[in-house]
């Protein structure tokens, strides 16, 4: 997963995905997240599903408004779940 991406914005919010757990849901990027695409959410879901087999994985479409967080923000909180995602899961990215 490429921690590189650009972000979808839809009349003055960006929109992202995030994962949580069935027990708790942590706003606004989520246990493991933001990703700039479902694909990429999609990607993580899977190597956490093959490292915790069992797992209940609950997905988010989010958005926050544009002047409550930035691209930037976004890209450095994207970096810090694929950081998360690699020592969670034992996997490479």
């Amino acid at each position: 997963m490429n921690s590189i991406s650009s972000w979808e914005k839809v009349q003055g919010f960006f929109r992202y995905y995030t994962l949580d757990n069935d027990k708790a849901q942590i706003m606004p990027f989520g246990k493991i997240g933001p990703f700039p695409t479902v694909e990429q959410m999609e990607e993580a879901a899977d190597k956490i599903a093959a490292a915790f087999p069992g797992a209940a994985i609950v997905a988010h479409t989010c958005c926050l408004a544009s002047d409550l967080t930035s691209e930037d923000e976004l890209a450095s909180a994207h970096t810090q779940s694929l950081e998360r995602l690699r020592l969670m899961t034992g996997l490479p990215q």
